[in-house]
């Protein structure tokens, strides 16, 4: 293997966004830090090395996580990515460890407790704004859109919504469905002895 754990600045700039990112679910944003250490070692691998004939690791780049096990059991890359993220003096430049130790900078922002509900705000509504879009059509939220406005603008209020499907054909219809399918009941009183 050949180390080399100077990046260029475009890799620099992936390298960083790549490890912060995968420090949290990108479905829950929950801190996996055991995920985010993992794919480390990972970026390490893809960027900073490169393979020989002679190497026992043959994949490279390594896509799947559990391609890494082989990473793990070589001592030789271990050692080499341990030195480029422990030995890193702090100053700023492209090496790896920089950008190792910016992305965990960016995880530790992220991880504050204001950030993470603002994170998790974010996130839960782009779910259900996406959710909406695979459910509705352009043409229902288009409508949905109008009537969130006409609410903001003060032109529509909830009691004029509750009002108008007061007085609406399927409010009436779907009131004598209910009274239809539900039979009164009667219970009997108990006979006197």
């Amino acid at each position: 293997m050949k180390f080399n754990n100077k990046l260029n600045l475009v890799e620099y700039l992936q390298v960083v966004n790549e490890i912060a990112n995968e420090f949290f679910d990108e479905n829950t944003y929950e801190y996996t830090p055991q995920i985010g250490e993992m794919f480390a070692v990972c970026a390490y691998f893809n960027h900073c090395v490169e393979l020989e004939e002679t190497d026992d690791i043959v994949i490279h780049p390594i896509e799947d996580i559990m391609d890494m096990q082989q990473l793990y059991d070589n001592a030789e890359f271990m050692n080499h990515y341990n030195e480029a993220i422990l030995d890193y003096d702090g100053h700023i430049s492209l090496l790896f460890g920089c950008a190792y130790d910016q992305a965990k900078d960016i995880v530790e922002y992220k991880k504050s407790d204001a950030n993470a509900f603002a994170t998790a705000i974010s996130s839960g509504m782009g779910a259900i704004l996406k959710s909406f879009r695979d459910t509705f059509s352009d043409e229902d939220m288009a409508k949905f859109t109008d009537i969130a406005k006409q609410i903001t603008e003060g032109k529509l209020s909830s009691e004029a919504i509750v009002e108008a499907y007061g007085n609406s054909d399927r409010f009436k219809e779907k009131t004598e469905e209910l009274n239809a399918s539900h039979e009164p009941s009667v219970i009997p009183f108990p006979q006197k002895k």
